[in-house]
């Protein structure tokens, strides 16, 4: 992450940790209901971030809200409608690599990264990898190699404008009519 870059912290409250708790206690072992639980505070934490930026999500259609799926399938997706998924991963203290699961998402954005303070209360979202980039790396990176957050907008695309237009009908404006 860049040294001039403000890191974006979201706090984690009773819902996520309730959400997660739920799909975690299904797994067949704690290992992995602990695996799971970490990766859906991380869905949360994303979803908070792009809430804040009024950017719909759908937290239904996420693999890790069918039970038992996010553990066989390592599922950490969070899908924006009609626009594709971007994987969600936990990063814990002192935890200086992220892990990246195989990917065979056709429609997948990206991967960002959740780094979460030592009662997993809040998430710093770290940072972001576009997902042709996320096809070619190792499966493990460095957390220092990954894009600064706001490079994931210039992925999502056209999503403001979708949302001014369709929401709002508001015509295009050519600004040159303005002089005549």
């Amino acid at each position: 992450m860049n040294s001039t870059e403000i890191p974006f912290i979201v706090p984690l409250g009773k819902e996520a940790h309730q959400a997660a708790s739920q799909v975690a206690i299904e797994q067949s072992t704690p290992q992995k209901g602990r695996q799971v639980y970490l990766k859906i505070l991380a869905i949360c934490a994303v979803q908070i971030y792009l809430k804040w930026l009024q950017i719909e999500t759908n937290l239904s259609f996420s693999e890790n809200w069918k039970s038992g799926l996010a553990a066989a399938f390592y599922a950490t997706d969070l899908v924006i409608p009609g626009i594709g998924k971007l994987e969600c991963y936990p990063i814990l203290p002192g935890e200086k690599n992220l892990t990246l699961s195989p990917t065979i998402n056709t429609d997948l954005i990206g991967c960002v990264a959740v780094k979460f303070d030592e009662n997993l209360n809040k998430g710093q979202l770290l940072g972001f990898i576009p997902a042709p980039a996320a096809s070619e790396l190792p499966e493990q990176i460095s957390i220092s190699n990954l894009k600064p957050l706001d490079n994931l907008l210039d992925y999502i695309p056209d999503i403001f404008d979708n949302v001014t237009a369709l929401n709002f009908n508001i015509p295009p404006i050519n600004l040159s009519n303005w002089l005549d």
